[in-house]
């Protein structure tokens, strides 16, 4: 998925109803040229902090998912569905 960023979390809920157990979702651009990873940069992109959040809080702590993020290039993310 390479979409806009402030969207991430609405479209991931939306395929995982599509999506069967085991299936995988893949997200481009994950890290926004660092700014994901720094918090001051987060606090002055709108886009970066909506990628932060939407990975570290609506992801990670989703029971039926398995996410892993991948430093290439400007980011690539991983979701794997459970159940």
């Amino acid at each position: 998925m390479d979409a806009d960023k402030e969207n991430y979390s609405n479209y991931v809920d939306r395929l995982l109803h599509l999506l069967k157990p085991g299936g995988f979702i893949m997200l481009d651009n994950t890290l926004w040229k660092g700014a994901v990873a720094c918090p001051e940069k987060r606090a002055s992109d709108s886009q970066a902090q909506a990628l932060y959040d939407a990975i570290s809080v609506d992801f990670m702590s989703h029971p039926d998912l398995d996410v892993h993020s991948l430093m290439l290039a400007d980011g690539f993310s991983v979701i794997r569905k459970k159940n």
